[in-house]
C-alpha cells in the first residue's frame, strides 16, 4: 500500500464516526417520534386534537395574510395620495 494511505488511521475513525451518525439519526428520530405521540395524547386528552389545531392555525394564518394583503392596498392608496400631492404643489410653485 502507498505510504499516504493509512487505513487504521484515517478510514477506519471515518467508518466509526459514520456508523455513530447513523445511530444518531435514528436516535433522533426514535424520540422524536415519541414527543409527537406524547403531544397528540396530551391534546386528545383536552379535548382538541392535532388535525383540529393544526387547521385552527391555518385560519389563523389565512387571517394574517388577509391582514397584511388589506395593509397593502392601503400603503398603496396612500403612496399613490402622497405621490398627486407632490406633484400639484410642483407644479403650483413653478407656475
Amino acid at each position: 500500500m502507498p505510504p499516504w494511505f493509512y487505513f487504521n488511521t484515517i478510514v477506519l475513525p471515518l467508518l466509526g464516526m459514520g456508523m455513530g451518525a447513523f445511530f444518531l439519526l435514528g436516535l433522533y428520530r426514535t424520540v422524536n417520534h415519541w414527543i409527537e405521540r406524547k403531544h397528540e395524547r396530551e391534546l386528545a386528552a383536552q379535548g382538541g386534537s392535532a388535525p383540529v389545531a393544526l387547521e385552527a392555525f391555518g385560519a389563523r394564518l389565512d387571517d394574517l395574510g388577509d391582514s397584511i394583503q388589506e395593509l397593502e392596498e392601503r400603503m398603496d392608496f396612500t403612496e399613490r395620495v402622497l405621490t398627486q400631492q407632490r406633484d400639484q404643489n410642483r407644479l403650483g410653485s413653478g407656475g
